[in-house]
C-alpha cells in the first residue's frame, strides 16, 4: 500500500512537470535560452520549479473568457445573458 502510495505522488510530481513544462515549451513568454533554463528548474526542483513557473506563466497569459463574453459592463463574470420570452435567433 505504502509503495502505490509513492508510486502515485511521483507520476503526479511527473505529470504536473510534464503540462509545465508543454506550457513553457509552447508558449511565448519566453526566450528560446529563457526556455532551456526554465526547463531545468523545473525537472531539477521539480515541485517548487513547476508551482513557481506555473504561476509566472499564469502572471503573464491570465486566463481570459472567449471573445465577446466579460466585456459589457452587465457580463462581467463572462456568462451568456439568458434569452428572454420572445427574442429570435437573429440579430436585428
Amino acid at each position: 500500500m505504502d509503495n502505490l502510495l509513492i508510486i502515485a505522488f511521483i507520476l503526479l510530481i511527473v505529470l504536473a512537470n510534464a503540462l509545465v513544462s508543454f506550457a513553457v515549451v509552447c508558449g511565448d513568454a519566453f526566450e528560446p535560452r529563457q526556455k532551456s533554463f526554465q526547463l531545468l528548474l523545473i525537472w531539477l526542483v521539480p515541485v517548487f520549479g513547476a508551482a513557481f513557473l506555473w504561476a509566472v506563466l499564469r502572471e503573464e497569459r491570465p486566463f481570459k473568457f472567449k471573445k465577446g463574453y466579460g466585456t459589457d459592463v452587465d457580463d462581467d463574470l463572462g456568462y451568456l445573458p439568458l434569452r428572454q420570452h420572445g427574442d429570435s435567433d437573429v440579430d436585428d
